[in-house]
C-alpha cells in the first residue's frame, strides 16, 4: 500500500519547530498534521500568556510594595 508523508515547518520567535506525520491515508495525515499544529501553536500561546501574567505579577507586587 501507499504511504503519506505530511511535513510542515513552522518559525515562531526565532524558533523553529518541525512537524511530521506518516499515515496509510493522504487526508489522514493532513488532518493529523493540522492537530499537531493547532496544539504546537496553542502550547505557544500559553506559554507566551503566562510569562506576560508573571510579568504583570511582578509590577502589580511592586506597585504595593511602593503604596
Amino acid at each position: 500500500g501507499q504511504i503519506f508523508q505530511a511535513e510542515a515547518l513552522i518559525h515562531i520567535r526565532g524558533k523553529e519547530t518541525a512537524l511530521r506525520t506518516t499515515q496509510d491515508d493522504l487526508y489522514k495525515a493532513v488532518d493529523v498534521l493540522k492537530d499537531m499544529l493547532v496544539r504546537e501553536l496553542s502550547q505557544h500561546k500559553d506559554k507566551e500568556r503566562s510569562m506576560v501574567r508573571r510579568g504583570a505579577h511582578k509590577v502589580k507586587a511592586l506597585f504595593k510594595r511602593l503604596m
